[in-house]
Order: structure tokens, then C-alpha cells, then sequence
């Protein structure tokens, strides 16, 4: 504030009296030239609030000198001394026009006692407070502490997080100016405003925010919408000016007129504007992995659907078709000319299948007419030479086959009789530049420190073993000789390549699980006793950045067969949009996949028309959401030859005994199907979940719902009101069509099934309010497993350590034994065939330690017991309580 004062002076008489609604209007220096906007950045004028200046005492003057350096360093931010010349303070009532053009600054008071007070109370019992947020990012060394924007429900607490540490980590690397840091980080902040107003949804796109590339393109569609259009504030504390946020709001303007035109929005034309000059001057061509995995363009593509009807048809179709060019890796020219193709592709969302199967489409522009070649049975063929023969649907778009590892071909995912494997990788065949693309332009955090996305595993309270102690890299050890009895040849042991090898793949493999499973089981364990849905987000959101550049078909399971289950789920259990469904895999590397799927569950009739009622569906193989781009997580679990051909056998039974399969939203739905199948080979995960948890998804909401039930005066009236709350819903469910079936149900064949509700009594059911949901397989009994893993190899890496020791110990007496034999001249026998006490017990402690390296081999396929027989829900309980519980 000193300095702050300072300034003030410069530019004022010393008896001038300041008025506390005056403004100050000073140009920023922008990040970005002129030249690179399409729109005049317009100076920055900042306002302060009533509380910027008031009558001090020298007592308070004295505490404000005695403001450190750090807490006055974001005053830099401000545009420096040289900018301000000639500058005078202006009244507020001349600047009345431009009022709504501002960026206000709001200095806060915080010396009073019971503000400290109350906020003393907020960081001590709200966590999330923004204050204790703001302090902990102090401590990283945060310009920018704090950003709020005006839809922070459509971000998740931890991609929030990110999205401030890389703007922070972007100002510091690419600007040394305050001013310009400052400028910039509220122009990205301004386009992450937009997007987020327009609903484009960032917590389940996977964008990495760390790529230059989409900040600086952020940077200047923020700079491009003028000011006029958000309500920006910066917020500091009048003794702590590094106490730092910055609050942002996008204004309601759909109309403008402009030359005598209504625009109907000019942001939106803006923002498709700088989309379409950037994908002009960045194609990506020939490399389908890398353009998927942009976030340029993962942002533009569900963007472009939202402003369908706000921007010009001409305006709109020339960025649709940028996308479509960069997603599928090919030149825009080319679908100027073939514009059947561009449809072709665009309905049958061909760049997602190209992505999973590593193919590409082949453009030669150097012959006229131009040749588009694209896979076709095996083959790359001619687009002018197929589109007649491949089998269309009646639109003359869709495709009536599928595209696969052969690409186009006749065989749909819904008519087939024979399970066949989808994918097959034989070694890792992943693209090398699978993630180059704008490799240069990926931040490189290696050198920061203290980041809040960083992963520091080994301050998680988890009992456990100090690895250092066992590990042959371990640089301490207590006796030298012991350890290179360990570590180095035994004398003429025939297996001791053998055991170096198991004992560095034994480290590696704890290592694995110490990593990665104690991050997982700590966040679910931190759920248990605080928000379920806050605990989820981080799971699945270092799920996903641990997996990114993982490759799910790649053979990597070796001789296993494999059941793995399979759930596409999002922080948040929802009525639609959650999915289930199995993968088979065998030691060959095939991967089969297959779902329940309702083939017109696009159709708007589907969806909104009797919804609840028993609808009809067809077997999937495979299952489409293997090529949608998101979030889905997998229970592997291992199975014999038989169980593997049991399974097999039963799906292609189900697919021949009927065209269609009922289907009912609550409990004969995916969910359910997947469960089914997995019980054949004695797998029972539980997978039911209250429908109230859906209705009524705050956690807090849940607890106080719960606690009343808990009561003294509710508990023994529990089951009428349960059943009373059944009655409401399923009264609800009935008229949404739970008492009618699907007319393709109607058949001799399928006589037996019956509605969802038949009579009277099943309004009263309260079993009809449970729904078979991903979510609990997805998430509760996913971590449930992970977390027993985690504790199946403490508990092998204790055994491994009392092994080891006792074989340091043996192999050192043996050692002994032998030399005092050879001193006495008593000839030797070879150590496979000597059978004295010492060689017995270290070929034992060799075999054991085998077994242990095999039993840690097996752990990530393995499941508690307790999943091997179906769980029976105790009497009282309407559904399977979570945590889990032993």
C-alpha cells in the first residue's frame, strides 16, 4: 500500500483531496499485437471501490510499512510508471458511458476484528474456503491466486486446479512485464468464461492445459472480445495485496446491431472466426492420433454444435468443415470437392475409428480428379471406386456394416452369429508421435516445484514397508558383505541370472503398486468420510492422466485370459448417459467386446416418450463406446480357458435365441446385462443404488436425509416410509410408461417377460426404487479392489523382506561352510547337489521367492474372495451399503 500511495502522489497535488469514487484509467500493455486480433483490445480501466482510501491513523500507517515485498509484488502487475505520464485522476461522472467497460479493483478491509474472526471460523471448518485456497497457492508462488468464473459447477474442483496452475506456469514462462502478465492471464480467463457460458463441457473433454499451442489461441480469442462484454473484478485485501483474485462474468448479449444488420451473437462469429483462422494456418494432416488428442481442437468440435443456430449458415459449415478436416487428418480442399465424403465421414464418425484401430486416410491431390483412399475389406481403396458397393442404411449415409481392423465392411455391430475379436495387437504398436503433436508446445514441469497437481506419493499415511530397506538399489546397508551375497553371482548357482531378473522385476512391480495404487487407494479412502463425488473427481481425473498414454489392446497381459468389466462413468451417477459392458481377452491378444445397447436411443420418441417402459435392445459387438472419446474404467479380471469359452458360448446362445432383448432404465438395463455375464465365471459385483442418491445427488442433502432416518423417531417407521416413497416414484414411474412393454417385445417367443410394474403391489415395492447403475461397479467396487491389492502386496512385501533376510543370512553361513571345507582340503559338491541343511534352505527361500514373485504377477488380475459368491444383502437393507465392507 506504501507504493500504492506513492503513486498516487506522483500524479496529484499534495492538498488535492481525493474523492473515493474517482476512477483510474490507464492503458495495459497487451500480451498480443494488434495486428494478431480481430478486434481494437480496448484500454484497460480500472476502478476501485469505496474502500481504496480512507482516514488512517499512524498506527495503521506503521503496520502498512511493515507490509513484506512478497505481499506487494502483484501490485507490479500494474502497469508500470512510464505508462502513467501525463495521466491525471478523472471524476467518476465523466467516464459514466464507458461504466460498464471496466475491470474494477476491490480492496477490501481486513483489520477488523470480526471479519478475522469470521474468517478465522471459514478456514477452519470449510476446507474449500477461498481463503485457505488462496493461501496454499501463495505458498506455490502463484501471480495469480484465485480465479472464479461465473459457472464454476461446470468445472470439477481438481480441473480447476489445473487450469490455474498452468495459466500461472503460461504468464511466468512467456512474459516478464507484470502489466502484461496481468493482461494476459485475464484474456484466457476470458475465453474459458466464454466456453463456459456457451456449456462446452471441459470436465469430461480431457483437455491438456498444459499445450501452449491452446493457451496462446485462448489468449487471443480472450483479447478479441472486448471488455465491454464481462464483468471483471480483481479482489485484494487492504493489508495483503497479494491476496489476489480474479472474478469473471460473461454478460447476456444475444442481439447486436451492427451497419444495420442484427447479429445474433457477434462473440460467437468471433470466437468461430479465430477457430477457422487457426485451423487456416495449423492443419493437421496424416496423423489421426495426434489431431484426436489436440485440445484446440476437442474444445472447437462440441462448440461448433452449440452455435449452430447463432451464427451464418456459410460461417458455420466452413468451421464444421475445418473440424472434420483436422479430425480425420486430411486436407480441407479435399472435402470441398467431395462433399458426400465430408458427410460420409462426419455421420459415421470415422476419425474415432481410425484413432482406435492406428489407420489413416491417404489423399493424392496431384491427380485429377483427386484420390481419397481409405480401407475397404483389408484394402485401401478408392472412395470414387467403393461408395457404390458399400451397404448403406436408408438415409444413404450410415452405414449398414461397420468399420473394423479391416476397415469397411458388410458385418454390422447388431447382425452377427459368431463372437468374433474386434482388435488385435500383437507388441506395442502405438503411433511414436501418438503425443508430438505440439510436443514442443507441452510444458515441460519437471523443473517447477510445489505445483498442486503434483503427486507426491510418499507423504500418503499408508502403513507400509520402507522399500529402501529391501531394494538391491538401495544405497544403505548395514553389512557389505551381506549385500553382495545378495546382489552379486552365487559361487556356481546355476539360476542366478534367473533371480536377478525376478528380483528387479519384483522391485518394479512394487514400485508399480506404491505409485500408483496407494494414490487411488488414499483418494477413495479420503471419500469414505467426506464427499463420495469430490473423491471420485480426483480418482478419475488421475486415472485418466496416469492411463493417457496407455493402450488398452495392447498385449500386455501375457498368457492370461481376461474378464474385464467395463464402465463409462462420470464423477456424478446419472439417469442417462452412463454405460456398461465386457471385453474378453485371450493370451493370442484378441480383444472382444460386446454391450447391451438400444439401437434407436437417439431417436427423440426413444428418450422422451414412455421412457420407463420395457424397451427393446440388441447385443453390441463390439460395443460402441469403445471408440467414444472419454472417461471409462476396467475391472480386469483373470479366468481359464473354460470360463472364457462358457462366456463366449452363452452371449452368441443369447444373440441366436431372439432379434431383440428387453430392456428396462432401472433394472434390466446394461448395468445389470454386464453382471449377468460376469456371474457365469463367479463374478458377483453388487451394482445396486437407491434412485434418491440420483434425485438427490448432494452429498449434504444425503447425510441430513440420512441422520433423520437414523433417528430415534424415524428409525422404527423406516420401512413405511420407504414404502411410502415408493409408492410416490413408482407412481411417477407409471405414468413415464413402467407399466407398458415395446410392441418388438410382443412375440410367442418372449410371452414371459412382463412390465416393470404389473399390479399394485409393486407400486409399494421399494426394491422398484433401486437401479442397477455403472457407477457402483465404475467407481465403489473398482476401488474397493484396488485398495485390497495395495494391501495384498504389503502384506507379499513383508514376507518378501523376511525372505530376503533369512536368505542373506543362510547364503553368508553357506559361504562359510564352504571355504572352511576347501581349508580342509574335503571336496565339494555341486550346490544343486548338496543337501546340507544351509543349501536345502536357500533353495527353499529361492522357490519362495518365485512363488511371491508370481502371486504379485497375478495381484492385478485378482479379486477378494468375498467377489466370487453373490452377495446377499442383510435383512432390513434395501440395497448394498458403501464403502464396502468386509
Amino acid at each position: 500500500m506504501s507504493q500504492l500511495k506513492k503513486k498516487k502522489n506522483y500524479h496529484t497535488d499534495k492538498n488535492e483531496k481525493i474523492d473515493e469514487n474517482d476512477f483510474i484509467d490507464y492503458s495495459s500493455e497487451s500480451s498480443i499485437s494488434y495486428n494478431e486480433s480481430m478486434e481494437h483490445l480496448e484500454s484497460l480501466k480500472y476502478a476501485h471501490s469505496n474502500y481504496l482510501y480512507h482516514s488512517s491513523s499512524s498506527k495503521r500507517k506503521n503496520k502498512k510499512n511493515k507490509t513484506n515485498s512478497n505481499a506487494r509484488k502483484y501490485i507490479k502487475a500494474f502497469p508500470t510508471t512510464p505508462n502513467l505520464k501525463n495521466k491525471k485522476w478523472t471524476k467518476k461522472n465523466e467516464y459514466q458511458n464507458d461504466k460498464n467497460d471496466i475491470i474494477t479493483i476491490k480492496i477490501s478491509k481486513s483489520n477488523k476484528f470480526i471479519k478475522n474472526l469470521a474468517n478465522s471460523f471459514k478456514t477452519k471448518f470449510f476446507l474449500s474456503d477461498t481463503n485457505s485456497k488462496i493461501q496454499n497457492h501463495k505458498k506455490r508462488d502463484y501471480l495469480l491466486p484465485d480465479i472464479k468464473f461465473s459457472k464454476q459447477n461446470n468445472l470439477t474442483n481438481i480441473l480447476k486446479e489445473e487450469i490455474l496452475k498452468e495459466i500461472n506456469y503460461f504468464i511466468q514462462q512467456n512474459y516478464t512485464r507484470p502489466n502484461e502478465q496481468l493482461n494476459s492471464a485475464i484474456n484466457i480467463s476470458k475465453a474459458i468464461e466464454f466456453f463456459l457460458v456457451k456449456n462446452v463441457p471441459f470436465s469430461i473433454l480431457d483437455i491438456n492445459f498444459a499445450n501452449k499451442s491452446f493457451l496462446l489461441l485462448l489468449e487471443r480469442i480472450g483479447n478479441a472480445i472486448s471488455n465491454k462484454y464481462y464483468s471483471i473484478q480483481i479482489g485484494m485485501k487492504q493489508f495483503d495485496l497479494s491476496f489476489f483474485t480474479l472474478c469473471l462474468k460473461l454478460k447476456n448479449k444475444k442481439l447486436e446491431i451492427e451497419n444495420k444488420r442484427i447479429i445474433k451473437n457477434r462473440l460467437d462469429l468471433l470466437v468461430a472466426m479465430e477457430l477457422i483462422q487457426h485451423f487456416k494456418k495449423y492443419p493437421f494432416l496424416n496423423n489421426v492420433q495426434c489431431s484426436i488428442k489436440d485440445p484446440i481442437l476437442t474444445i472447437a468440435s462440441p462448440y461448433a454444435k452449440l452455435i449452430a443456430n447463432s451464427i451464418t449458415k456459410d460461417i458455420h459449415k466452413e468451421l464444421s468443415r475445418h473440424i472434420t478436416a483436422n479430425k480425420n487428418a486430411i486436407p480441407y480442399k479435399i472435402l470441398e470437392i467431395y462433399p458426400d465424403f465430408e458427410e460420409f465421414l462426419n455421420k459415421n464418425f470415422i476419425h474415432r475409428y481410425l484413432y482406435l484401430y492406428h489407420h489413416s486416410i491417404t489423399v493424392d491431390l496431384s491427380n485429377k480428379p483427386e484420390k481419397i483412399l481409405i480401407m475397404y475389406k483389408g484394402k485401401m481403396e478408392n472412395w470414387t471406386d467403393i461408395k457404390d458397393k458399400i451397404v448403406f442404411k436408408e438415409d444413404g449415409v450410415t452405414l449398414e456394416g461397420k468399420y473394423s481392423q479391416e476397415g469397411i465392411i458388410d458385418e454390422g455391430v447388431y447382425n452377427w452369429t459368431e463372437l468374433k475379436p474386434f482388435m488385435h495387437r500383437s507388441s506395442s504398436n502405438v503411433t511414436k508421435n501418438l503425443t508430438s503433436s505440439n510436443s514442443k508446445d507441452t510444458f515441460n514441469h519437471d523443473k517447477k516445484e510445489n505445483t498442486p497437481l503434483s503427486i507426491n506419493v510418499d507423504n500418503i499415511n499408508v502403513n507400509n514397508i520402507n522399500l529402501q530397506s529391501i531394494s538391491p538399489h538401495s544405497t544403505k546397508c548395514s553389512d557389505e558383505d551381506d549385500d553382495n551375497t545378495l546382489t552379486n553371482d552365487f559361487i556356481n548357482f546355476d539360476d542366478s541370472t534367473e533371480l536377478k531378473m525376478i528380483y528387479k522385476s519384483l522391485y518394479n512391480n512394487i514400485d508399480y503398486y506404491s505409485s500408483k495404487y496407494k494414490l487411488f487407494s488414499r483418494i477413495y479412502k479420503e471419500g469414505i468420510n467426506q464427499d463420495i463425488y469430490e473423491a471420485a473427481e480426483k480418482f478419475i481425473y488421475y486415472d485418466i492422466h496416469f492411463n493417457n498414454q496407455k493402450d488398452p489392446y495392447e498385449h500386455t497381459w501375457g498368457s492370461h485370459y481376461l474378464f474385464e468389466y467395463c464402465s463409462w462413468i462420470t464423477s456424478r451417477p446419472r439417469f442417462s448417459g452412463d454405460h456398461a459392458w465386457i471385453r474378453l481377452k485371450t493370451p493370442d491378444g484378441n480383444v472382444y467386446s460386446v454391450g447391451l445397447y438400444r439401437e434407436e436411443k437417439r431417436h427423440i420418441y426413444d428418450q422422451f416418450v414412455f421412457p420407463m417402459r420395457m424397451k427393446s435392445c440388441k447385443y453390441m459387438s463390439p460395443d460402441v463406446s469403445e471408440f467414444w472419446k472419454g472417461y471409462y474404467s476396467t475391472i480386469s479380471v483373470e479366468i481359464t480357458k473354460e470360463q472364457f469359452e462358457k462366456i463366449k458360448a452363452k452371449i452368441e446362445e443369447y444373440q441366436r435365441l431372439a432379434e431383440y432383448h428387453p430392456y428396462q432404465l432401472l433394472n434390466a438395463n446394461c448395468a445389470s446385462w454386464a453382471s449377468d455375464i460376469a456371474s457365469i465365471v463367479d463374478i458377483h459385483f453388487p451394482n445396486d443404488l437407491p434412485l434418491s442418491k440420483i434425485l438427490f445427488n448432494n452429498v449434504k442433502v444425503q447425510n441430513i436425509g440420512k441422520k433423520i432416518f437414523e433417528t430415534k423417531l424415524m428409525a422404527p417407521h423406516f420401512i413405511f416410509f420407504n414404502k411410502a416413497l415408493a409408492f410416490i416414484i413408482n407412481t411417477i414411474n407409471l405414468i413415464f410408461g413402467a407399466g407398458m412393454i415395446d410392441k418388438k417385445l410382443k412375440n410367442k417367443e418372449q410371452s414371459k417377460i412382463e412390465p416393470f410394474i404389473k399390479n399394485i403391489k409393486d407400486m409399494f415395492d421399494p426394491n422398484k426404487i433401486i437401479i442397477i447403475h455403472p457407477f457402483i461397479i465404475g467407481y465403489h467396487v473398482r476401488n474397493y479392489i484396488i485398495t485390497w491389492r495395495l494391501d495384498q502386496i504389503f502384506k507379499l512385501e513383508k514376507k518378501l523382506k523376511e525372505i530376503v533376510e533369512n536368505l542373506k543370512e543362510t547364503k553368508h553361513q553357506y559361504l562359510l561352510q564352504r571355504k572352511e571345507s576347501l581349508h580342509k582340503g574335503i571336496s565339494l559338491k555341486d550346490f544343486n547337489n548338496d543337501n546340507s541343511t544351509n543349501a536345502i534352505k536357500i533353495r527353499h527361500y529361492q522357490d519362495e521367492i518365485k512363488s511371491i514373485y508370481q502371486k504379485i504377477e497375478n495381484i492385478r488380475y485378482s479379486i477378494p474372495n468375498k467377489f466370487r459368491k453373490k452377495h446377499i444383502i442383510p435383512e432390513g437393507d434395501l440395497y448394498t451399503q458403501y464403502p464396502l465392507n468386509d
